[in-house]
Order: structure tokens, then sequence, then C-alpha cells
């Protein structure tokens, strides 16, 4: 039954998404090309235009994101707390299947604006002189990475890929439960949800203000060895029980509290 749901929620999502990935690819050709135009060089004109152009990119790829995020929450707001609400909850499927079905789609859409994204700056530095200056800073990023003690250089990349992965799930299942919080006012389900929103994330950066003031130590580090025994513990320790907290609280609203 997964698979049915994820089959119908790619293809509901691909309508919004495939328009804007190939608006967001049309966007990097067309400043690809504006940039071969004009050339490069240090004379005002062409550095108006360079910043011009960069300036516009930088926009469209925080807008791709952005809509990565307003996607993700109008999909399951939509679902579950308008007339298609009252389809959803009768599906002969549990809330859980549900629940992870938007949460797998969601990271798969974000997965593939992540891959657009890279994809654009290859284009965007590539037959440019900042291709060689890419790398030549790659390289000595890597060179200077490779000096660091090798269990620490282990940890660093072992805590940085699961906090990318737990991140990844927590988001949207934290923007399920604002959703699903502010879906309990039917009058207001839409305001409720997004003011939820802003007011959850308030409170989570208070929450995270408060600790740092009790236990200094895992926010004041010198180098990456107490970056990497300190604060990523921390942040793998807080994305872990977002993660429960939203899918379960989530999971006991639907199921309990919700009145369509």
């Amino acid at each position: 039954m997964l698979g049915k749901l994820l089959k119908y929620e790619l293809k509901a999502t691909a309508r919004y998404f495939v328009p804007l990935l190939a608006t967001f690819g049309g966007i990097t050709l067309l400043f690809k090309l504006f940039m071969a135009m004009i050339g490069f060089g240090n004379d005002p004109l062409r550095m108006t235009f360079s910043i011009f152009i960069v300036t516009i990119y930088v926009v469209a790829v925080i807008a791709l994101f952005l809509m990565c995020f307003i996607i993700s929450f109008y999909r399951f707001y939509k679902n579950f707390y308008t007339d298609e609400g009252y389809l959803s909850f009768t599906l002969p499927v549990s809330i859980n299947l549900q629940i992870l079905n938007k949460l797998i789609i969601s990271i798969f859409w974000m997965l593939v604006s992540i891959a657009a994204f890279l994809l654009s700056i290859f284009i965007f530095l590539a037959a440019t002189p900042y291709w060689k200056d890419f790398f030549h800073v790659l390289s000595l990023s890597f060179q200077e990475f490779s000096k660091i003690d090798a269990g620490i250089r282990f940890l660093f990349i072992t805590e940085t890929l699961s906090a990318l992965v737990l991140n990844a799930v927590a988001s949207p299942l934290f923007i399920y439960l604002c959703i699903t919080i502010g879906g309990l006012l039917p009058n207001h389900r839409l305001a409720a949800s997004i003011g939820t929103y802003f007011l959850a994330t308030a409170a989570l950066s208070l929450v995270s203000n408060i600790v740092s003031l009790f236990f200094p130590n895992f926010m004041n580090f010198t180098g990456l060895e107490e970056f990497c025994y300190y604060l990523m513990p921390m942040v793998l320790i807080g994305c872990i029980i977002e993660i429960f907290v939203s899918f379960f609280l989530t999971k006991y609203l639907m199921e309990r509290r919700t009145n369509l």
C-alpha cells in the first residue's frame, strides 16, 4: 500500500516540481549565456552586470528551496485539512503510512533540488576564469583537512552526514506537526498552522539559547575537536528528539483530535 501512496504522491507533486526545476534550469542557462556574452574583466560595466546576474541567481536558488518548503507545507495541509481530508482519513491506510508517504516524497524532492543546485553551480562555473580558482580552493581545503587527526576526521564526517540525514527527516515532520496543531482550529486552520510554525520555531530558538547558557562548553568551541565532541552530539540528540516528538505527536493528534 505504501508503494501505491508513493506513486500517487510523486505524480501529484511532480506537477509543481517539474515546472519549478525546469524554470530554475532555464534561469541557470540564461544567466550562463549572459555571462558568456558580457565576458569577464575588471571594468566597472562588466563588474556591475556580473554582480547583478549573480545576485539574481542567488535569489533563484533561495526561491527554489523556499518553494520546496512551501509545497511540502501545502500538500500536507491540502490532503488532510481541506475537503480532501475526508477522503484521506477514510482510506484503508494507517496514519503512520500516510505520514511516511509525505515524508519520503518531501525528502526525495529536496534531494532532487539539491542535485539541481549543484549541477547549476557546475554549469555556472564551467569554462570561466573562476573554474580553476574553485578547484584550487577545494584542493587547499582537502589538504588542510587531511592534516587533522584521522579519528577526528572520521568523527566529523560521520556526525556531519548523520546531522544532514536527521535534519532532512526532522524538518518535514516539524512542519507536519505545526500543520496538525493548526488544524485543531476548524475555522482558521491555515493561519493557525503558519502561526504555529513561527511560534514553535521561536520557542526552539529560545530553548537553544537557554541550553547554551547552562552548558557554555557546548557552544564555545575553539577547534574541530571541540566541535565534534560538544556541539555535534547536542545537534544529533536534538534532531532525534525532534523526529520522535514530531512524528508521534502528529500521529496522536491526527488519530484522536482531528475534527473535519
